[in-house]
């Protein structure tokens, strides 16, 4: 057939697509491990690692003795995705002080907040 890493790659492209096209819609439970490695033609531990990495990115959530599931993929932003804390911070319209000063004033917190 193919590379494992190809195979994988190609079972990974099936469920993306089938996610992004709304074909399986969030908490829609994809089809088992077994059954997608009989139609690919593969070894479960071959569905089971593009699985695994859609999990990682967040498109998929598995919840052991129920089965794998369609996440709110269009969440904010995954934690791989935050490298700086103070860059966050700020797109979520705070400053490093006004987050350090919450527990000593809440008060001025809220002053410091931008308009809505």
């Amino acid at each position: 057939m193919g590379s494992t890493f190809s195979l994988y790659l190609q079972i990974q492209q099936h469920l993306l697509e089938r996610i992004t096209s709304d074909d399986y819609p969030m908490h829609y439970q994809i089809p088992p491990e077994e059954l997608l490695a009989r139609n690919f033609g593969v070894s479960r531990m071959i569905d089971n690692q593009a699985i695994r990495e859609l999990v990682q990115q967040g498109y998929l959530v598995h919840q052991p003795g129920l089965g794998t599931f369609v996440t709110d993929h269009q969440a904010e932003s995954s934690l791989l995705d935050v490298t700086n804390i103070d860059e966050e911070v700020r797109r979520l319209a705070f400053t490093s002080a006004t987050a350090a000063c919450w527990k000593a004033n809440p008060a001025r917190l809220a002053a410091t907040r931008p308009p809505p």
